[in-house]
């Protein structure tokens, strides 16, 4: 399986609103280092930071892969939430998978979203478990810090 990790595309005003003069613009480190964890482990893995590029691209890149992986924080919230929707529109077999400290603090603001998988706290170790149950073809349902 192609698994890609997605930092969705959102401006800085988008993303932060009045506070956007006091933004960081900061590398998305968490994607990184799951995706260093998951090729160690044997995955076919990409990362795509979609902050300077058209949702067009990012929504045909994304159709490429059985499996994307968002990073979610309170100030991308909205970008997941409209990339969720129009992949699943286009592609209701595409595993989506939600990670990061928004996921870990407020899990309940998904309870809505068509998100397939929530992973809490540090990923690496169930993200890893959870694709693996994905190979062998059984879902695991009890692996700690998936939901």
């Amino acid at each position: 399986m192609k698994i890609a990790f997605i930092n969705p595309p959102a401006s800085v005003e988008e993303n932060y609103g009045a506070m956007a003069s006091l933004a960081p613009i900061l590398p998305q480190l968490g994607i990184s280092f799951l995706s260093s964890y998951l090729r160690k482990q044997g995955h076919d893995v990409d990362i795509h930071d979609f902050q300077v590029t058209s949702k067009a691209i990012v929504i045909e890149t994304c159709l490429n892969h059985d499996i994307i992986g968002f990073s979610c924080y309170i100030t991308n919230f909205k970008a997941v939430s409209k990339m969720v929707a129009e992949i699943k529109k286009l592609n209701p077999a595409i595993v989506l998978i939600a990670g990061g400290p928004h996921v870990t603090l407020f899990p309940e603001d998904f309870k809505n979203m068509q998100v397939d998988y929530l992973v809490s706290g540090d990923g690496e170790i169930p993200i890893a478990e959870l694709l693996n149950s994905f190979a062998r073809g059984n879902m695991d349902v009890n692996i700690k810090g998936v939901s």
